[in-house]
C-alpha cells in the first residue's frame, strides 16, 4: 500500500486525492448516540438538544479551545440540555 501511494506520489496524483462527497452541503453527523434512539426524549426534542449542542461546538472552537477540551466542555452541556428536556438522569457518585 505505501509503494502504490509512492507510486501514485510520484506521478498521477490523483490516486491519492480524496474524491469528492456525495452529500457536500448536507448535514452530516447529528452529536447523539445510537443508544439514544428509543429511550430518552422523543426524536424532536433530540434534534433540538443536537442543534444547540452543535451551536455549543462551534462556539468553543471559534474561541480556539482545543478538540479534547471542546468534547469534555461539550459532555457537560448535553447533560445539562438533557435535564433541561425533562429527562431524569440517574445520578452517579
Amino acid at each position: 500500500m505505501l509503494y502504490d501511494w509512492r507510486n501514485a506520489a510520484e506521478g498521477d496524483v490523483s490516486g491519492v486525492v480524496p474524491g469528492s462527497r456525495s452529500d457536500r452541503g448536507q448535514r452530516r453527523v447529528r452529536i447523539s448516540r445510537a443508544r439514544d434512539t428509543g429511550c430518552g426524549p422523543p426524536e424532536d426534542v433530540q434534534d433540538q438538544i443536537a442543534g444547540k449542542l452543535a451551536g455549543v461546538v462551534r462556539g468553543l472552537l471559534a474561541k480556539g479551545r482545543s478538540k479534547r477540551n471542546v468534547r469534555i466542555l461539550c459532555a457537560v452541556a448535553r447533560q445539562t440540555l438533557t435535564v433541561e428536556a425533562g429527562v431524569e438522569l440517574p445520578n452517579h457518585p
